[in-house]
């Protein structure tokens, strides 16, 4: 009876691992999938008006946090970040349907506030779990170097102002999060930049990063860290998340981190 008994165990737990085996190898094929609808690589400027860069790293294997370019016209540049509450198979797949609903109203609609306005209504009518995102997109005239923003209970932006290296928080209007509220009304803050100035935006999981003792990494440590540099954007972007990570050191990332930065140069 005992032989028996350890045999059926052995077999229930042969059969357990196959199917964790096969849960993680379709939770990486879900993260490759993911990855495949954030920016392979960051547009440019043949005439060299704007530099742009980001990186989104999940805390998991598949996580909410996104970000997207969208080259509207030859003088235009649009980019887009967002959290998604939540993580995991259910995150992703929400976040999957919004950058393609988003990039799909920027083809017809061409108002920041207005788009978030249609988005936040298609949310409302289909979501059924109570998902909901905070979301900002930043519309880039790269002649003018005026930049069009719009929140949706995101953090705000810091600019790193060339000219004298200092940092300001741009603490345009923001309203609720996106998929909450049916016709919410958005504002559209126009931002003029001057050359060199750097736009950085990122998600609550780089300034709640913790340490091994819990300690967050907060806001007024990445103020410093960016009124340390003048750099390109992609030193900017490797900059941020390699002084998070320093940071962590030894401590479980439990939130995604995203950050983007987007330069106007005016060549």
């Amino acid at each position: 009876g005992r032989q028996v008994a350890l045999a059926i165990e052995n077999a229930r737990m042969h059969k357990f691992m196959l199917e964790q085996q096969k849960f993680e190898q379709q939770l990486e094929a879900a993260r490759i999938i993911q990855e495949s609808f954030l920016p392979q690589k960051a547009p440019t400027d043949r005439f060299n008006r704007f530099r742009v860069a980001g990186k989104s790293i999940a805390a998991s294997s598949i996580g909410g946090d996104f970000y997207d370019y969208i080259e509207i016209d030859e003088s235009t540049l649009g980019l887009v970040m967002g959290d998604v509450a939540g993580k995991g198979i259910p995150a992703a797949l929400f976040m999957a349907r919004l950058v393609s609903d988003f990039r799909f109203q920027t083809q017809i609609e061409h108002d920041p506030a207005q788009i978030l306005s249609k988005i936040n209504n298609l949310l409302v009518e289909r979501t059924r779990r109570g998902m909901f995102v905070t979301l900002q997109y930043l519309l880039l005239d790269t002649l003018a170097g005026q930049v069009k923003s719009a929140s949706a209970g995101h953090l705000p932006m810091i600019r790193i102002i060339a000219r004298t290296g200092r940092c300001e928080m741009l603490n345009g209007e923001s309203s609720a999060p996106l998929g909450i509220l049916q016709n919410m009304q958005f504002t559209c803050q126009a931002i003029q930049l001057e050359p060199g100035d750097i736009l950085v935006c990122f998600t609550d999981g780089i300034i709640e990063a913790k340490d091994k003792k819990g300690k967050l990494y907060t806001l007024e440590r990445l103020k410093k860290l960016l009124s340390s540099t003048r750099d390109t954007p992609e030193a900017v972007v490797e900059h941020v998340i390699a002084d998070v990570n320093e940071f962590a050191r030894g401590a479980a990332q439990h939130d995604d981190l995203t950050v983007t930065a987007l330069q106007w140069v005016n060549r």
